[in-house]
């Protein structure tokens, strides 16, 4: 949540600057790289923390919250550019009369962020280009995502990153654990599939057919389903993982 809004001011601050020297083209660049880094990272990172699954009431809140405001400055800022497109988004959050009756957002210089925010805004642009890379390893390996994984080791970038930025990316790559460590650039995938890391990925393919099946059935999010299985996960984790998110 702080790492997205901090994005949004910096590209608000950004595109401000290039509309105020009518330079059309480098503020629709920014809002493309904006658009990306919500849609494909923020959201796709946040969806465990709504729904059925969720853990935590709060947590669900705060995204609601973060993605209803991130939404309405970002139609201000693209009204210019997409005026029908983002009065229509900004009316059915706000039921005002038009985005183009609002004011212009108001934003921080990006050179007076501390010395805090700015390393949350490059941990997560490092994070993100290691991501892209261990994907294209795992597809190389012919290793699926749905497949865990025990470690991948990153060559050539001894940094230091923060754990919840260093989790988010642990989610997304299905790895239980990233180690950075210094020589050349190379990235090692610990390839071997132990019984429980086998486990877990069968549970997972379920979960996949459970779901798809809920959908030819046309259910709600909320409706439970009784499920006849062959066999249940010796793990009691992967159990209760399961049941909250197939709804069983």
């Amino acid at each position: 949540d702080k790492w997205i809004l901090l994005r949004l001011n910096q590209t608000g601050s950004l595109v401000s600057g290039f509309l105020e020297k009518f330079d059309a083209v480098g503020a629709s660049g920014e809002i493309e790289k904006f658009v990306d880094d919500f849609s494909l990272w923020y959201i796709r990172r946040s969806r465990e923390r709504v729904g059925p699954a969720k853990e935590s009431e709060k947590d669900g809140n705060a995204f609601y919250l973060t993605t209803h405001y991130t939404l309405l400055t970002l139609c201000k800022i693209m009204a210019p550019f997409t005026p029908f497109m983002t009065d229509t988004i900004f009316v059915n959050l706000t039921k005002d009369d038009s985005v183009h009756l609002a004011d212009w957002p108001e934003f921080s210089n990006v050179l007076s962020l501390t010395s805090k925010d700015a390393k949350i805004l490059d941990d997560m642009e490092k994070i993100r280009d290691i991501v892209e890379k261990i994907h294209a390893k795992r597809k190389e390996s012919g290793i699926p995502v749905r497949q865990p994984l025990a470690r991948a080791k990153v060559y050539g970038q001894n940094i230091k990153i923060s754990k919840e930025i260093l989790d988010l990316a642990c989610l997304e790559l299905n790895i239980k654990n990233i180690q950075f460590l210094g020589g050349s650039d190379k990235i090692e995938l610990d390839t071997k599939i132990t019984p429980e890391l086998k486990e877990e990925a069968e549970v997972r393919e379920l979960v996949r057919k459970i779901q798809e099946e809920r959908r030819n059935l046309g259910l709600t999010l909320t409706q439970k389903v009784d499920v006849s299985l062959e066999k249940l996960p010796v793990n009691n984790k992967l159990i209760e993982w399961m049941t909250k998110k197939a709804q069983i």
